[in-house]
């Protein structure tokens, strides 16, 4: 998890075990599509999980976030929905 930083929101970083579940329960995806990566939600877990880009199935977590309340998660992933936009392919 090199490439992941801690957000000030953020708890810690998630298990494995967490991960797993978390990508078992995800109820909102985003994707940034020119770059390759992909955001798994999951309010019943309170992680973020981020990947390689879908492929029918997640082939590469990079790893992912806990947080403490669900307005923590909430906000950044509005944040994560946002900066998404600099990334759609055709976005005009």
């Amino acid at each position: 998890m090199d490439d992941l930083h801690l957000t000030s929101l953020a708890l810690r970083f998630a298990t494995d075990k967490e991960l797993k579940a978390a990508l078992q329960t995800t109820d909102a995806i985003i994707e940034w599509e020119s770059i390759g990566l992909t955001f798994h939600r999951s309010l019943q877990t309170l992680v973020i999980v981020r990947s390689g880009a879908m492929g029918g199935d997640v082939h590469e977590v990079h790893g992912g976030w806990v947080y403490l309340i669900p307005g923590h998660l909430l906000k950044e992933w509005e944040e994560i929905g946002i900066g998404g936009t600099a990334y759609r392919r055709n976005r005009g």
